[in-house]
């Protein structure tokens, strides 16, 4: 399949529209990660805003594999270039960088930082084109968001959207007596507890899922004032010894939220894995899910 029919069936699940409204700063920080060098390879496209195809389009190019990453790391470039060499892979990714968290109970973490540049030639040479789905995967008007996908890989119905910005809503609220922790453990072994560890479920109390990070104090109280018990979400905390870490870690020490951490990188392949199907589904393209099982590096 070639990458504007690729693309197009990209955009019937995920709303690019938003792109056209709003600014997706968050990504936009980080374009000070990439090598000036390196920017000649990159569309104009992607460059203007983060979001959508990396290298510019080869018109002709025929892709056979349609494969997904949460994040453009190590792990994901590896396998690409593990790939037999005839295949034009086309790869989906939320974030076209990597990211290191921290592992729980260290200061280890060092948050973003680009693949080099020779690591990105090799992926271009072979015929990879890479896909970034940032802001519009990540907003609950897309059918296929990492919420939504989050919420029904647990086992869970989202009920009501959680949290409104201006840019759309994100996340999503479910019934307590939906949740079982012995699952979400037996699904996530490492995942790590924080908040008010030891409170019974209240099931008059809502659940919060929110795939990613949670990136403010302003979040966690504006999904206590929603009347919910317990938030499942990626991540609360870069590691890295912050100021705004630090803040956060304050807040959750005396927070009434029960919350469950499954790492950011978990919490958002679901989203990818079901777009990547999709495509995989109404093409011959062959499905390449790269999932890292580690939750915590």
């Amino acid at each position: 399949m070639k990458e504007q029919d690729i693309l197009k069936r990209i955009y019937q699940w995920t709303d690019r529209s938003i792109m056209k409204e709003f600014t997706d700063h968050s990504m936009r920080k980080r374009r000070n990660l990439i090598e000036k060098t390196a920017e000649r390879m990159f569309s104009q496209e992607f460059l203007e805003g983060m979001n959508g195809t990396v290298f510019p389009c080869v018109q002709d190019r025929e892709y056979s594999v349609i494969a997904c990453s949460v994040f453009l790391d190590d792990v994901c470039v590896k396998n690409l270039l593990s790939q037999q060499k005839e295949q034009n892979i086309f790869l989906l990714t939320h974030h076209f960088f990597d990211i290191d968290c921290g592992r729980p109970g260290t200061c280890s973490g060092t948050g973003f930082s680009m693949i080099n540049i020779e690591k990105l030639r090799q992926l271009y040479d072979r015929g990879v084109q890479i896909c970034s789905i940032h802001l519009p995967l990540d907003v609950n008007k897309s059918v296929v968001n990492t919420h939504r996908a989050l919420t029904e890989q647990l086992g869970l119905v989202p009920e009501k959207d959680l949290l409104e910005y201006p840019f759309g809503t994100i996340g999503y609220m479910v019934n307590g007596s939906m949740f079982s922790e012995k699952q979400l453990r037996k699904m996530f072994p490492d995942t790590i507890s924080y908040g008010n560890v030891d409170q019974k479920l209240d099931l008059s109390k809502k659940i919060a899922v929110i795939a990613g990070m949670i990136s403010s104090t302003e979040m966690l109280q504006r999904v206590e004032k929603q009347n919910c018990g317990i938030l499942i979400c990626g991540d609360v905390l870069l590691r890295n010894g912050s100021r705004r870490t630090k803040q956060i870690e304050e807040y959750i020490s005396q927070t009434s939220l029960k919350i469950y951490c499954i790492s950011h990188y978990q919490s958002e392949f679901w989203a990818l894995k079901r777009l990547t199907e999709l495509v995989a589904g109404c093409s011959d393209m062959l499905p390449l899910l790269i999932y890292d099982k580690e939750l915590w590096k």
